[in-house]
C-alpha cells in the first residue's frame, strides 16, 4: 500500500512539474506575442495564435491527468473531500514530501500569475491596436464622405 502511495505521490508531482514546464514555455509565447503586437507584425501573431491553440489542448490533456492523479493519491491518502486544496494534502504528508509537493505548488501558482499577467498586458496592446484601426478606418470613412 505504501507503495502505491509513493506511486500516485510521484505521478502527482510528475504531472504538477510538467504543468510548470508546459506554463513557462507558454510564457514565453506570451513574451513574442507581446513583441509581436508591439510591432504590428500580423504574420507572427498568427503563427503566435497557432501555438497558444495548440497549448489550450495540451494543458487541457495535462489538466484531466492531473485531476485523475489528484484523485487516485486523496483516494490512497483516505480524503473524501474532493475540494481540498492542495495546501491541506501537504500538510497531511510526512515533511520532505510535503515540502516537495509545496515547492511544485508555488512553483506553478508563481508561473501562473506570471503568465495571467502578460496575458492580461497582451489583451491591452490588442485592444489598443483595434482602437487604433478603429480610428483610422473611421478618419478614412470621414475624408470618403467630405
Amino acid at each position: 500500500m505504501e507503495e502505491m502511495k509513493q506511486d500516485a505521490y510521484q505521478s502527482l508531482i510528475l504531472i504538477l512539474e510538467e504543468l510548470v514546464s508546459v506554463y513557462s514555455a507558454f510564457f514565453d509565447t506570451l513574451e513574442q506575442e507581446k513583441s509581436a503586437l508591439i510591432a504590428f507584425d500580423l504574420s507572427r501573431i498568427s503563427e503566435i495564435n497557432k501555438a497558444k491553440e495548440a497549448f489550450i489542448t495540451k494543458t487541457k490533456t495535462l489538466e484531466r491527468t492531473r485531476q485523475i492523479n489528484t484523485e487516485i493519491f486523496l483516494n490512497e491518502l483516505n480524503v473524501t473531500d474532493k475540494n481540498i486544496r492542495l495546501t491541506q494534502i501537504v500538510d497531511r504528508l510526512p515533511k520532505d514530501r510535503g515540502a516537495k509537493l509545496r515547492g511544485v505548488q508555488v512553483a506553478l501558482d508563481i508561473t501562473l500569475t506570471r503568465v495571467r499577467d502578460l496575458n492580461k498586458q497582451n489583451e491591452r496592446l490588442t485592444q489598443n491596436a483595434l482602437n487604433i484601426i478603429r480610428h483610422s478606418m473611421n478618419l478614412g470613412g470621414d475624408q470618403v464622405n467630405n
